[in-house]
């Protein structure tokens, strides 16, 4: 099971790759972490697993979300030139070794990112593979925790598109849910997947999948979310403001 989930990965990350060379923008690789994690999801079920209904709910859950994220991105991906992030590592890694910056780009752009997909997902993985997934406690109160971070995300993600819209507009978005947090749709993608991880628990193999959200809130903390977000924000004495009035992750009461 696990070796063709492997060539799944690999094969989208791979055609992610080719097409980010056709559009010369690597920031292409946001869309296919969406679909990727839809292809690992129904792959997984496919081919391990009772096919219990509770697999099919979590997998369900899984493509719901991967797909609002994938036409989320598409949307952004056709409005605008490539992320700032990616453009500023395509900058800076053919000034480096310009002969290497396609085999640097699949390396660490698309193959880690399919790389980490895998972690991020070890607990849908694990329960579509088991023999004794069944209906729990905690399997609703998980359910619970994903719908409630699925609503927060998407609602933070409509807030920031009606922002950027808008033809004028201050010059940082502290209203809505981001008047609570700096990263509000972070927050929400983060509580998704402890509450994934809560339905997946009451299998043998459950807690091990305490690494899936685990993965994700440390990219999201430490690694490729806020910190990179951030960073483009360093000279803006009004973000730097922002920053001390509110919470990077968990919405709280801004700060005096």
């Amino acid at each position: 099971m696990l070796h063709s989930i492997l060539l799944v990965v690999f094969s989208i990350m791979v055609f992610a790759f080719i097409v980010s060379i056709i559009f010369h923008r690597n920031d292409i690789v946001d869309f296919f972490w969406g679909l990727g994690f839809i292809a690992i999801a129904v792959s997984s079920l496919s081919l391990g697993g009772v096919h219990h209904w509770t697999q099919w709910l979590v997998t369900g859950l899984v493509v719901i979300w991967g797909t609002r994220l994938c036409s989320h991105i598409f949307i952004r991906l056709i409005q605008s030139s490539e992320d700032k992030r990616y453009a500023a590592w395509r900058k800076e890694w053919t000034a480096e070794a310009p002969g290497y910056f396609y085999t640097r780009s699949l390396l660490q752009v698309f193959l880690l990112q399919g790389f980490l997909m895998l972690f991020v997902m070890v607990p849908v993985i694990l329960f579509n593979a088991s023999t004794d997934a069944t209906l729990s406690p905690m399997f609703v109160i998980g359910g619970a925790i994903w719908l409630f971070g699925f609503i927060f995300e998407a609602v933070a993600d409509h807030q920031l598109d009606q922002y950027l819209s808008r033809a004028t507009r201050p010059r940082v978005m502290k209203t809505g849910l981001w008047k609570y947090s700096r990263h509000p749709n972070y927050f929400g993608e983060v509580v998704q997947w402890w509450g994934v991880w809560l339905m997946t628990i009451m299998t043998v193999t459950g807690w091990i999948g305490i690494v899936g959200p685990i993965t994700i809130t440390g990219l999201i903390l430490f690694v490729s979310g806020i910190p990179l977000l951030e960073d483009h924000f360093k000279d803006s004495k009004t973000y730097q403001k922002y920053k001390m009035e509110t919470s990077a992750f968990i919405p709280l009461k801004p700060f005096k």
